[in-house]
């Protein structure tokens, strides 16, 4: 949860400067890394913390961290650089890992705030392959 809170602040970061430097994705790069970057992050996190009757095993734990992380990076890294194959192998590690959290949620007994977590999962499921379109008409 604490890196994704990070994430929105860079977020806004990135927003303060993207005119002043004359970054042209800049306003692009600020709402990924608020809305998808940090703010899913944190939400998995705080999901993953409040839903299971029992956490999530450590090791699965580290590596939805590390391939959420390392899919994020790869999706900005390729669009602000225009290199869509990077976007799609970040969508990939994206959406493996959007695929187990649903996974570590599937035995809640906190039926309505499960089923709001897996519907918000499903909406960004559906925009991984949406944003990979959306990198290659643009030439990203």
């Amino acid at each position: 949860m604490l890196l994704g809170a990070g994430f929105v602040v860079l977020g806004g970061l990135v927003a303060a400067v993207t005119r002043p430097l004359s970054l042209d994705q800049g306003s692009w790069a600020a709402a990924y890394l608020v809305l998808v970057w940090g703010s899913y992050q944190f939400l998995m996190g705080k999901a993953q913390e409040q839903l299971p009757s029992t956490p999530p095993p450590r090791r699965l734990a580290w590596g939805q961290l590390l391939s959420w992380n390392m899919g994020s990076a790869a999706v900005v890294l390729g669009a602000t650089s225009h290199v869509p194959l990077l976007v799609d192998l970040g969508g990939l590690l994206l959406l493996s890992t959007l695929v187990s959290t649903l996974w570590v949620v599937r035995k809640s007994d906190r039926t309505i705030l499960c089923w709001s977590y897996r519907v918000v999962t499903a909406l960004l499921m559906l925009s991984v392959p949406i944003g990979s379109v959306l990198a290659r008409a643009s030439g990203a």
